[in-house]
């Protein structure tokens, strides 16, 4: 962004518009000054609106005024003002070169002067040639204190906003949670018929909020607590595993009017969602429709930036660890629209359709992001003779389809907090979305699980650390663990351990060597007499 504002002759325009609170928003406005600073767009003029009195600090939100002082993104506003330099908190590192290794990838190797905390790894890159987009696998190992552990980030080439391309890749943490990194190997690959792309900055990152892999990344989380299914729920409770809903029925709307029976979705501001369908067994997947609807005046869109990974044994994922997440077989190409009027309405009714090159797989996982009501009749995958293989096939969803913006369960498990990536070590009102709450007077359970055995060793859930202020408490020990063989038989497990450092206070639950674990749970006792929560971020596997 620095450079390109630069090569327009201008600054640009950054909002901390929780007021400075929110520590990832902290850090982005930080980077703000110091990528403006480096690339020069500060030599162009800027203009900061700070607040509606004379005082930088004053009360321009219900959280301001009181920890004015401490607001890190208007101190180094104060600093950048005042000439200072602002430091860049990304680290550069060398990029892949030209030469390709025996098994067709390139690879770099970086070692940082002395152990250092870092929570993923990012390439910015450009396509030399747009008919023919890079499609592949950035994996970065981890050498450190901590042991070695291996993640990786895939890029399907149809999710990005033209020229900015990036990917990102979390890094595992150790099993006792830290992040200390002695050394990066960072490997790229491609998928057969792709370009390589044009690196222009590859990069590690320490985030405030950290963002780190997860061997049960995109798997269904429940609790105790749950988001209850909005206005158009689908007719199973896919969101919990997989079962025959809405989406698989053959059935779609005999008018193609979004305001019908048949109708699953959810409502978001720039939201997410997973459909994962199992076909029953291998197949050649050809192509993937869905129907869909659009309607501005209801807030209904289409589903934006749609792409779909192809899984051959288990559901496949767009990021993970190595040996615990399963990769793609391969992914599919520009998404298409075929729409047509709704009679007598301001609606479209239409196809959104992504061609698969003749991949086979048993487990089809579409993603796509969306703004206000995302709403759905039916998804069909058909084969390379165009016969539709889904129909009457069983699927699971990620997140619960929603209700009303505003008439959300404060802190229910909406079944992805717990598997999105995301560990955040404080409990903020900002992150409501981000955190899964128990309360602690009653006390309950959070719990993963997944398709197909792993051999998980370690899993460990992840607090937000207690604050008095807002009723956030650790709660009592000891806490039992538990996880689910691969026969689906739950085994307790007295061997957790709870860890207060690290990147957030964590209780690991050490698995016996041979385990085949298809799923974990911990059971959290209530404090009795309190009427606080619990907060947990995240469950990770490893």
């Amino acid at each position: 962004m620095g450079a390109e504002s630069v090569r327009h002759h201008q600054a640009y325009e950054y909002e901390a518009s929780s007021a400075g609170e929110s520590p990832l928003e902290s850090w982005s406005a930080h980077q703000y000054l110091a990528v403006g600073q480096e690339a020069g767009a500060d030599n162009f003029p800027q203009v900061f609106f700070t607040g509606l009195a004379g005082d930088m600090f004053d009360k321009m939100t219900t959280q301001a005024a009181a920890t004015g002082d401490r607001w890190w993104c208007y101190t180094d506003l104060a600093d950048y003002l005042d000439g200072r330099r602002i430091s860049n908190l990304e680290i550069a590192l060398p990029w892949p070169t030209a030469e390709e290794q025996q098994d067709g990838t390139r690879l770099v190797q970086w070692i940082p002067p002395e152990p250092i905390d870092l929570w993923a790894v990012r390439m910015d890159f450009t396509d030399p040639d747009p008919a023919r987009r890079w499609r592949g696998r950035l994996t970065v190992k981890v050498d450190g204190p901590g042991g070695p552990r291996t993640s990786y980030r895939q890029r399907s080439g149809t999710t990005e906003s033209d020229p900015f391309y990036g990917v990102r890749a979390p890094l595992a943490l150790s099993a006792r949670g830290d992040s200390k990194v002695s050394k990066l190997t960072i490997v790229l690959s491609r998928e057969a018929g792709t370009n390589w792309p044009d690196i222009t900055r590859l990069v590690a990152d320490k985030y405030v909020v950290p963002v780190i892999a997860n061997g049960v990344a995109g798997e269904l989380s429940t609790s105790s607590y749950t988001v209850q299914p909005g206005t158009h729920p689908d007719s199973a409770p896919t969101h919990v595993d997989f079962r025959r809903g809405k989406l698989t029925d053959g059935l779609r709307s005999p008018t193609g009017d979004w305001n019908w029976p048949g109708a699953m979705g959810w409502n978001f501001y720039g939201g997410h969602f997973t459909i994962t369908i199992d076909l029953g067994r291998p197949r050649k997947v050809s192509r993937i429709d869905l129907f869909a609807h659009y309607d501005q005046t209801a807030g209904i869109g289409w589903p934006d930036h749609p792409l779909a990974y192809i899984g051959l044994d288990t559901p496949a994922r767009h990021a993970g660890i190595e040996g615990l997440t399963e990769k793609s077989m391969g992914t599919s190409r520009e998404h298409t629209l075929a729409a047509h009027e709704v009679s007598g309405t301001p609606q479209q009714a239409g196809t959104v359709s992504l061609a698969v090159p003749d991949i086979d797989g048993r487990y089809v996982t579409v993603h796509a992001h969306g703004a206000g009501w995302i709403l759905l009749d039916e998804v069909q995958v058909k084969d390379e003779t165009g016969a539709v293989v889904s129909e009457g096939q069983p699927y699971t969803v990620n997140p619960v389809p929603s209700v009303e913006q505003g008439q959300q369960t404060p802190y229910g498990d909406n079944a992805d907090r717990l598997t999105n990536q995301i560990v955040t070590p404080v409990f903020a009102p900002q992150f409501n979305n981000l955190v899964d709450g128990v309360p602690s007077g009653t006390g309950g359970y959070v719990q993963v699980a997944w398709v197909g055995p792993r051999p998980v060793r370690t899993a460990t859930l992840w607090f937000t650390r207690p604050s008095q202020a807002d009723g956030v408490t650790l709660p009592p020990m000891p806490i039992i663990g538990c996880w689910r063989d691969q026969n689906g038989e739950w085994h307790e497990e007295s061997n957790v351990v709870f860890i207060e450092d690290g990147a957030a206070p964590h209780a690991s639950m050490v698995l016996p060597f041979d385990a085949q674990v298809t799923g974990v749970r911990m059971d959290l006792d209530p404090t009795p007499g309190t009427n606080g929560w619990y907060m947990v971020s995240e469950f990770t596997a490893r």
